[in-house]
């Protein structure tokens, strides 16, 4: 049985009409585990929005592994909790971002993607799959 090794590569560069970065990428190498946020530009601070669920999102694999709606559900539970101790200071929009959460299952990587984007993997024998996912909710293993 092989094992499976991680090889993260990432890369954010700033919009042309942005005067900050809207994504954001966590990495638990512990719990094998990425979090990615693409934060929505018509929306006001969702850099912030985009930490605040990456952050949540991994809390919430610390404390167990969930079926995509459960997980989903406690993500945006805990974003929820962060903007209430808030006071106001940043709205509800902020938290409007792709989010996609990876983690390592037995032989295989669990993608949870809440938005859109593009899964690509290659396993240890060089072959290539890729999955790309348009405002879907897609439990998928890899």
């Amino acid at each position: 049985m092989k094992d499976i090794h991680w090889n993260l590569d990432s890369f954010m560069e700033i919009g042309s009409r942005h005067l900050v970065c809207e994504d954001y990428v966590l990495v638990d190498q512990v719990k094998q585990a990425v979090i990615i946020c693409d934060g929505c530009s018509s929306s006001p601070h969702t850099d912030l929005g985009a930490r605040i669920l990456a952050h949540c999102a991994r809390r919430v694999l610390l404390d167990n592994r969930l079926e995509c709606y459960d997980l989903g559900r406690q993500v945006v539970n805990r974003a929820w909790q962060v903007l209430e101790s808030m006071d106001g200071h940043l709205s509800q929009s902020s938290l409007d971002a792709t989010l996609l959460i990876g983690y390592v299952v037995g032989q295989s990587i669990r993608v949870f993607i809440y938005g859109d984007g593009m899964v690509a993997a290659r396993d240890l024998d060089g072959n290539i799959d890729i999955r790309v996912f348009i405002l879907q909710v897609m439990p998928r293993d890899i």
